[in-house]
């Protein structure tokens, strides 16, 4: 494709690619190379490439809609070359497990009290 004119770029006997760009929360923004009957998920999987998040972690939204699923083909959600995608991460939090005793300049919990 030439980014410059938004064409799309026509192989012999391919569909023509068009560029998606994503918008990370940072600002930056990122062109992706896809078909458009290629999935979420084939998405998600170049943006890894780039960005290394792992498609779990990536929320995708185009036109203020969660592209929720990730076995839904491009076009279900009308991207068109030069569409831009928001693209969110959702980090796993919770509770971190130790194991084994707390080291001895650490109080525990049951131990902690206010000064």
């Amino acid at each position: 494709m030439n980014s410059s004119t938004g064409e799309t770029l026509i192989c012999e006997n391919e569909k023509p690619l068009m560029i998606v760009k994503i918008k990370l929360l940072t600002g930056r923004e990122i062109e992706i190379d896809i078909l458009p009957d290629d999935t979420v998920l084939s998405l998600k999987r170049k943006i890894q490439e780039e960005e290394f998040f792992p498609p779990a972690q990536q929320k995708l939204v185009y036109a203020g809609k969660v592209m929720a699923g990730d076995n839904d083909k491009l076009a279900t959600y009308g991207i068109a070359p030069n569409s831009v995608v928001h693209m969110i991460v959702a980090l796993r939090g919770g509770q971190v497990q130790m194991r084994g005793a707390l080291p001895e300049h650490l109080p525990s919990p049951q131990n902690r009290g206010c000064a």
